[in-house]
C-alpha cells in the first residue's frame, strides 16, 4: 500500500506536466489566431472603403 502511494506521488507531477503541455499549446494557438483574422479583415474592408 505504501509503495502504491509512493508511486502515485512520483507519477502525479509527470501526469500534471503532460496535461499542462496541451493546455499551454492551446493557449498559444488561441492567442495567435486573432492576429491572422484581423489581417484577413483589413483587405476586405479596404475595397469597401475605396
Amino acid at each position: 500500500m505504501a509503495f502504491l502511494l509512493l508511486l502515485a506521488y512520483s507519477l502525479f507531477p509527470i501526469a500534471y506536466s503532460l496535461l499542462r503541455i496541451p493546455y499551454c499549446l492551446l493557449r498559444i494557438s488561441y492567442s495567435r489566431f486573432p492576429i491572422p483574422d484581423s489581417r484577413f479583415l483589413i483587405p476586405d474592408s479596404q475595397p469597401v472603403a475605396l
